[in-house]
């Protein structure tokens, strides 16, 4: 048996309203306070365990009290405690187990550690093949993705919200191409390299693989919008015609003027480039206003323009 406690961080929790460092002249200070776990081994499989906070709360402070102990089994705890963790805490919980020689336990955690090693290998057999463009701009190979995979560009939609565009945007702007291979590895947690976003990948969950993308309320940060507009606006739009369904390739360009508009003059440069393509192509009779100011720099591009 051994005497020593070992302590694991938990999952952050929300401490009691009426606790005392959330509560500011009766007002509601919502604070999230991270959490540990400590744990000792009392021998037979059987595990001490008890929660502590990181920070005084009310009259305790990070020490646990007596009542907040609790015996577990070797598998309770674990199925409790470590069955959804990650796999740089099941690598501390299996060093733990060895050194306390609690094989129960250290099977458990190897067994999980097994599992998720093993759920990458099947993703990854499930990953779209990576894209074949020899397009030279990167909007000009997403639109042709897009085309081909018949991705939503609504603007107005209320099922996927044209999701999948928000997140290639994402990809481009670090500097992700669309050729690059996708694939997931196994780090602290899931983790996805290349390029992931496609149709047959969708699930309508990437967060945590790319980033969160923002809402509509918030909007792109101006370096990624000057980004993106860097990009398009080398774009050939004629190339995206002749490679995309019609009216589908308006509906990009549309995506992009209601995304990336701003005041910078990466995208005033994006505007008066292609304004004056489009009128080129003929194209400006399909626009609801005038591309002939945009060309000549009265006004950035509005998605109506397009």
């Amino acid at each position: 048996m051994s005497n020593e406690w070992y302590t694991l961080k938990y999952k952050p929790t929300y401490p009691s309203a009426l606790s005392r460092p959330r509560v500011r002249g009766a007002h509601f200070v919502p604070e999230q306070v991270d959490s540990f776990s400590r744990f000792k081994y009392l021998g037979s499989n059987t595990w001490l365990r008890t929660q502590c906070l990181s920070r005084p709360l009310r009259r305790y402070c990070h020490l646990p009290t007596e009542r907040s102990f609790q015996e577990f089994s070797s598998e309770d705890l674990f199925n409790r405690c470590f069955k959804g963790s990650e796999l740089e805490t099941l690598d501390e919980v299996k060093k733990i187990a060895f050194d306390v020689n609690d094989n129960r336990l250290l099977q458990l955690v190897s067994d999980r550690i097994v599992a998720l090693e093993n759920s990458i290998v099947e993703v990854n057999k499930f990953l779209a093949d990576p894209v074949k463009c020899d397009l030279k701009n990167q909007f000009e190979c997403l639109c042709k993705l897009a085309s081909d995979e018949d991705w939503c560009w609504n603007l107005q939609c209320t099922t996927c919200g044209h999701q999948i565009f928000r997140y290639a945007f994402r990809l481009m702007s670090r500097g992700i191409k669309i050729q690059d291979e996708a694939r997931m590895t196994l780090g602290n947690v899931y983790r996805a390299s290349g390029w992931i976003v496609r149709a047959e990948n969708n699930n309508g969950d990437y967060e945590g693989q790319l980033c969160k993308i923002p809402s509509f309320a918030q909007g792109w940060p101006e370096s990624v919008k000057d980004t993106i507009a860097n990009i398009c606006a080398e774009a050939d739009l004629e190339v995206i015609a002749n490679n995309c369904k019609y009216p589908d390739w308006r509906g990009y360009l549309g995506l992009i003027a209601a995304h990336m508009s701003s005041d910078s003059d990466a995208y005033k440069n994006l505007s008066i480039n292609w304004a004056k393509q489009l009128l080129e192509m003929g194209e400006g009779e399909a626009s609801e206003f005038d591309l002939q100011e945009v060309a000549n720099g009265e006004r950035t591009l509005s998605w109506r323009d397009v």
